[in-house]
């Protein structure tokens, strides 16, 4: 991560995630569809390996982040109204999704009742009022 970078307050789960498990988190990709093209062009011999493997546990091991994917990511925490955030300088591959807050005492109770759905939808940890940093993702 490059950039500038700054605090900022959020409200939100604190649950952190990488990439690859907020994709599957949020259904951004089709993961029954991406299983089922890995079973069909895998090699004869792995095959039997991977007959037993979960639609999640390929997506997990064979899938390759690309750059596209953080680009659908942002597009959804956006349609969200909702940001990325950090919490340490140190550890950019892991992260959350909140709702920044400019000033604590005017955060609207209908703003909160969205952001506690949206952890409700996606079985996230209960929001709270948490510091975090935010930037160039």
């Amino acid at each position: 991560m490059g950039g500038e970078k700054w605090p900022v307050l959020v409200y939100g789960s604190t649950e952190r995630n990488v990439l690859k498990q907020w994709i599957l988190k949020f259904s951004l990709i089709d993961i029954h569809e991406f299983a089922e093209s890995v079973r069909e062009n895998i090699e004869e011999e792995q095959k039997e390996i991977i007959a037993e493997y979960s639609d999640e546990d390929i997506f997990d091991t064979f899938y390759e982040i690309e750059e596209d994917d953080s680009n659908r990511l942002v597009e959804f925490v956006v349609a969200n109204n909702l940001i990325i955030v950090y919490f340490e300088t140190e550890i950019w591959d892991e992260f959350s999704i909140g709702m920044e807050v400019p000033e604590f005492d005017n955060v609207t109770d209908e703003d909160k009742d969205k952001v506690l759905n949206f952890c409700e939808r996606f079985e996230l940890k209960f929001p709270t009022f948490y510091a975090g940093i935010v930037g160039e993702f």
